[in-house]
This record gives structure tokens, sequence and C-alpha cells, in this order.
């Protein structure tokens, strides 16, 4: 089997090389980190990527870093209403840098059990 450590590098030189063909081609990236936040942000800054974090959950001031650099947007999905990891990262991030998603069927604004719609874009607004 594969040590964790072995996957994590393993995932690291994937992802490398997914930014690294998206540079050659000129297109941006939708990046959903799991409990990796700081090291995603920290690669995207190495290689000047351009795109979209996904439901981020890492850090508010991690965010609020990154963002600096105008090259990245970070998405939201309904359920900022009730989650305080997201709406953290929200208020410190500045209004353009921020998107909402539906990310349908799940995190929906009324709790893990609902099913969430793209109709109910307008709770998180």
């Amino acid at each position: 089997g594969t040590s964790k450590e072995g996957a994590k590098a393993t995932q690291v030189a994937s992802f490398e090389a997914h930014l690294a063909l998206a540079q050659e081609l000129g297109l941006p990236v939708n990046v959903h980190s799991r409990n990796a936040e700081r090291r995603t942000l920290e690669i995207l800054e190495r290689f000047g990527s351009c795109g979209v974090m996904h439901a981020f959950k890492g850090e508010a001031r991690w965010a609020a870093d990154a963002a600096k650099s105008g090259r990245l947007l970070f998405s939201f999905p309904p359920s900022t209403v009730y989650k305080r990891e997201y709406q953290e990262a929200v208020r410190a991030l500045p209004l353009e840098s921020l998107l909402l998603e539906t990310d349908s069927p799940s995190l929906a604004a009324g709790g893990p059990k609902e099913r969430n719609e793209p109709a109910f874009i307008g709770l998180a607004a």
C-alpha cells in the first residue's frame, strides 16, 4: 500500500501537472481543496495560477492574503448561512473576490439533510 505521505506527494505532483497544463493553455483552474487549503494556496501562488477556490473552508486570513494577488476568486455555497468557517472567510474577502455557487445537491442553506437546488442560491446572497 501507499503511505499517507506518499499519497500526498502523488496528489501534489498531479495537482502541479494540472496547473502547468492550465498555464500552458492559458486556462483558469477550479480547485476544491479539502484539509489542505494553506498548501494549495501556496502552490497556486508559486505557479501564478488564476482561478476559483470552490467551497473554500480554510482560514479567513489565508483567503484574504491570496485574494490580494487578484488572480483567485473564492466561491461559497448556500450553507454559508449556517457554517461559521465560510462566514469568516466571506467577511475577510473583498466583494470582487466572492462568487456564489449552488453545489447541488449538497451544502444547502437548510442544513446537511436538506437537498440543495440551484434555485436556492438567493439564500446565500
